[in-house]
This record gives C-alpha cells, sequence and structure tokens, in this order.
C-alpha cells in the first residue's frame, strides 16, 4: 500500500485531524532536508555547523529529562537522579557550546519584528517575562542570548528538583520543558527568515484547549 492510500485510509472525512497529520507527514517525508532543522538553530554562516551541535546537546538534556521522569513512574531506585544529573550536565554543556556559537555569528542581521511569525513573536515575549528580561532582541545574536540564557536556567530548574523524591516532578518543569521547546523552534523559524532560507508553511491549530497555534515548516 502506498504512502498516499495509507494516509487517504487514515483520513476518513469525519476525522479532519489525521487527513491534516498524514498531509504533513507525507510532505516531510517527500521534502529535501538541506536546512532541516529542529531546535534553536542559527543559520548564519560558519556558525550554523556549530549550533547544530549545541542544540543537539540541548536535545540529549530533554531525552535524559524524559528518561528521568519514566524512571521515577516506574519506581525504580534512585528516583531517576542519575539521569537528570545527565540532564542538567548536558545542559549546562550546550549552553557552554551556545556562547562558543554567538561569537561566530558574523553579519549580525537585525529583526524587524512586524516581518516575524505572531506565533514566535509571543513564544519570545513569554520567555523574556519568564527569564526577567524587558526589551525584545534586536539582533541575531540578541535573539541567541535568549536561548542561551533559556537553556542556562532549565538546567537550574532541573538541578533544583531532581532530589526530591515524594513529589512529583513533572508539574514543576512541564511549564519551562514545553517552553523551551517552543523558543527552541521560534529561534530556527526567526533565524531562517533573517538568512533568507526559503521555507513552506503548514499552519496547524493545536486541539488544545489553548488553541495554540503549532508552524510546521518545511523546506521548500
Amino acid at each position: 500500500m502506498t504512502r498516499t492510500k495509507r494516509c487517504e485510509k487514515r483520513g476518513a472525512p469525519r476525522f479532519n485531524w489525521a487527513a491534516l497529520f498524514c498531509t504533513a507527514w507525507l510532505g516531510l517525508a517527500m521534502a529535501v532536508p538541506a536546512h532541516a532543522s529542529e531546535l534553536g538553530n542559527i543559520f548564519n554562516g560558519d556558525a550554523e555547523a556549530e549550533s547544530r551541535k549545541a542544540s543537539a546537546q540541548a536535545l540529549e538534556g530533554l531525552e535524559a529529562v524524559f528518561a528521568g521522569l519514566r524512571q521515577r513512574e516506574l519506581q525504580n531506585h534512585g528516583g531517576g537522579k542519575e539521569a537528570f544529573d545527565k540532564a542538567v550536565a548536558d545542559f549546562k554543556e550546550a549552553a557552554a557550546q551556545m556562547k562558543d556559537v554567538r561569537a561566530q555569528i558574523k553579519a549580525d542581521h537585525k529583526i524587524n519584528w512586524t516581518l516575524m511569525a505572531q506565533n514566535d513573536l509571543r513564544i519570545i515575549k513569554r520567555t523574556l517575562k519568564r527569564l526577567g528580561g524587558k526589551n525584545l532582541p534586536e539582533t541575531e545574536s540578541e535573539l541567541y542570548d535568549v536561548f542561551i540564557a533559556a537553556t542556562d536556567q532549565l538546567a537550574a530548574t532541573i538541578g533544583k528538583q531532581e532530589h526530591k523524591q515524594n513529589t512529583s516532578i513533572l508539574p514543576l518543569i512541564a511549564g519551562e520543558l514545553t517552553g523551551y521547546i517552543h523558543l527552541g523552534a521560534a529561534v530556527t523559524n526567526i533565524s531562517r527568515k533573517l538568512n533568507a532560507i526559503p521555507v513552506s508553511h503548514i499552519d496547524i491549530r493545536s486541539p488544545d484547549t489553548h488553541g495554540a497555534l503549532i508552524e510546521t515548516h518545511l523546506p521548500a
């Protein structure tokens, strides 16, 4: 059975979300991954390759967080402490690598926020509020500074919570975790625009109670 037929079968008329998912999945499957990116990438010259490594390190940290949560869910000995320790170390290392990346940003593009996606702007504003910042970043390097600060803060947050054996950790970190992932996606989106990386957009309205806008970006 072909991918298209499978998606047609899954996406019956009464299940619009399934059909929309299949459309996005097919687009991702057929897209050329020349500029595929995931979390907090900077597409500014030589900084791109190193930003990918730093982002991969941050993703390792996220993976370790969920590994720790899984161990706590199963009530394993140690309560996931080893995994959380790894997560803290991964985020700290990622932040250190990101600071090196920032120094490699040569053509520091100015950000015209009126040209950026409103959802990305909202994410940056929410992050600044959480970090205690006041002013929107004016350049690409300042935008990356926000991501670096959020990475450092996430390391500190996980470090504070990991020793709580009789308290549920997820409710205490869920907001920051999801906010960090949203921020990483927004930084990538904005850097794409600043460096004229062509993208196509599939805007998907989230079915959650907040109706948040999720933007899926596919290489053109």
